[in-house]
Order: C-alpha cells, then structure tokens, then sequence
C-alpha cells in the first residue's frame, strides 16, 4: 500500500522487520540474512485481505508482537 508505514525492531543481534502482507521477517544484522519469516497468523473473514498486514512489531524478552492491521495483534515466542 503506497505510503503505508512500517516498523522495525533490533534485539540481540537481530533484526525483526514488519514485512506487510507477508508478516514478520527475522534477519542476522551482522550480514543480513534471513533466519525466519513468521505468517500473519490470524486471517478474519469478511476483511479485506489489504486490511490484514504487519505494520510493527516489537521484541521483549523472546516474545515478538506483531501489529497486523484488521487481523489485530499476534504474539510469537522467537
């Protein structure tokens, strides 16, 4: 979505990247690369499937949150 907003978050060397439609993403800072993509988890009938996307997260204690539009708030032990 064109001007849609999107957050990071960094936690013991990692990278935590809220990647729209397709979730979450966590990736190595030192070079980059991708050590998991986590699915949006919850999808709601009746919303607009462009309603439901990642657009932050944040890390605490393993623990990732993920704001993930229509679908609401999802959180996943990293």
């Amino acid at each position: 979505m064109p001007g849609a907003k999107r957050t990071l978050d960094i936690d013991n060397g990692n990278l935590y990247v809220a990647e729209g439609a397709n979730g979450a993403g966590i990736y190595k800072m030192a070079d980059g690369s991708l050590i998991s993509n986590l699915a949006i988890p919850i999808r709601p009938e009746n919303v607009e499937s462009g309603d439901i996307v990642t657009n932050a997260v944040s890390v605490d204690n393993n623990l990732l949150f993920m704001a993930n539009g229509a679908a609401g708030i999802s959180i996943s032990n990293v």
